[in-house]
């Protein structure tokens, strides 16, 4: 039997062959631009197939042992799966609607029903994350042979309202416990072929990395409220050290950051495929650089547009109200939403350029594998193959990729 893929991707090596390799195959900001300008012009219709070929696009750049990743999803799949999270919605908007107006006669009960929807909406992320990730394995191949994924979204939510709950109640103490819990549920019935997946990660391992955001944020709040004991809610009286409260949630958000990096890393390094051991030197440093450099470009970028949409428009004169008092013309309305819809384009284009695709390629030149030759001997899953795609989670924008 041949394992073949389709449309195999040509690698030349120049030094020994890595087990992995992001190869980029060119092209990926015409399609992003593509993508874009299709999305636009179809009112968002065709996000869909956009991203099905931004899929395409990262799977067929992933060689592993000389073949390449082999993405098989299409966009009508995630358009179908976008219809039956209408149709699931629909009643959910309705609900919402008469919530809101029964909150203006009985805010108490308004109130109640609100918290009820909040945990069906979180009831809902759960099961559409876990759909989300079987469909895009049952849409993954590497030499014809299919990748899948077990379980079931049941048990999968009621893991996570545990382990939410008890987060909650250490004041995300447990977090890094609730984080792992989960990924060992999906690991462990993730499967390439018959060679399934194991994780044997431990959540304490990770507390010390954890720690350093936590007290960041719990410091800051508890050292500006001593600061201002007596002050706060003081008519005419300013709050004392609001810099404390800046740094600690500058400081926290890249030790967050930090944080999910060194879970990516660790949950590799635990991570086994059968008698496959992964591992990875991925580093922490290069990747928050890049980030805060594209936060601050990305600013750069929206203030340029902005600028120059509103340049444009002064100089049609349609930004000065038609009489004193009038407020501002509906011409400033459509200049700061154009303004908003080309640089966040923009901005989104400039992400998977400078973040994602620096990411994914880290990611996998530093991933190593252990008896590779295993890799050879794979037999095709029988796991059951979804009909649908995850339409629900990418209108939510779920998932990596």
């Amino acid at each position: 039997m041949s394992f073949a893929a389709k449309s195999p991707l040509a690698v030349s090596w120049s030094d020994p062959p890595l087990p992995v390799r992001f190869m980029d195959r060119g092209g990926l900001f015409g399609l992003l631009v593509k993508n874009a300008f299709l999305t636009f012009i179809t009112l968002g219709i065709y996000r869909f197939w956009a991203r099905a070929a931004l899929r395409r696009y990262w799977w067929g750049s992933i060689v592993i042992a000389g073949d390449a990743l082999e993405y098989t999803g299409t966009g009508l799949e995630l358009f179908i799966g976008f219809l039956m999270f209408l149709a699931i919605m629909l009643p959910f908007g309705v609900v919402y609607g008469l919530t809101g107006l029964l909150q203006a006669s009985n805010p108490l009960a308004g109130a109640l029903l609100r918290l009820v929807e909040v945990l069906i909406f979180f009831v809902l992320i759960q099961f559409v994350t876990f759909r989300a990730r079987r469909y895009r394995l049952s849409r993954t191949m590497w030499r014809g042979v299919r990748a899948s994924q077990g379980g079931t979204g049941g048990a999968y939510l009621w893991l996570v309202i545990k382990w939410t709950l008890l987060s909650m109640i250490t004041l995300g103490l447990a977090a890094p416990w609730a984080r792992l819990a989960a990924t060992r549920y999906l690991m462990d019935r993730t499967a390439l072929g018959d060679l399934e997946a194991r994780f044997d990660g431990r959540g304490r391992d990770l507390l010390a990395a954890w720690a350093t955001p936590y007290l960041l944020f719990i410091g800051s709040i508890v050292g500006f409220l001593v600061m201002n004991i007596g002050r706060l809610g003081t008519p005419g009286v300013l709050p004392q050290g609001l810099w404390l409260l800046f740094i600690g949630y500058i400081g926290g958000g890249l030790g967050i950051l930090a944080y999910f990096i060194i879970e990516l890393r660790y949950t590799i390094r635990h991570t086994r495929f059968g008698e496959i051991a992964l591992g990875s030197s991925l580093a922490i440093g290069g990747i928050i650089g890049r980030v805060v450099g594209f936060c601050f470009v990305a600013g750069i970028v929206l203030g340029i547009i902005s600028a120059i949409i509103a340049g444009v428009f002064a100089s049609m004169g349609l930004l000065h109200p038609a009489a004193p008092g009038a407020g501002l013309p509906l011409a400033s309305f459509i200049s700061t939403f154009v303004s908003l819809i080309i640089g966040l384009t923009l901005v989104n284009i400039l992400r998977i350029l400078w973040i994602d695709r620096a990411i994914v390629r880290q990611v996998c030149d530093t991933l190593s594998l252990s008896n590779i030759d295993r890799l050879d001997r794979i037999g095709q899953s029988t796991a059951p193959v979804p009909k649908a795609g995850e339409g629900m989670a990418d209108a939510f924008d779920i998932g990596a990729f």
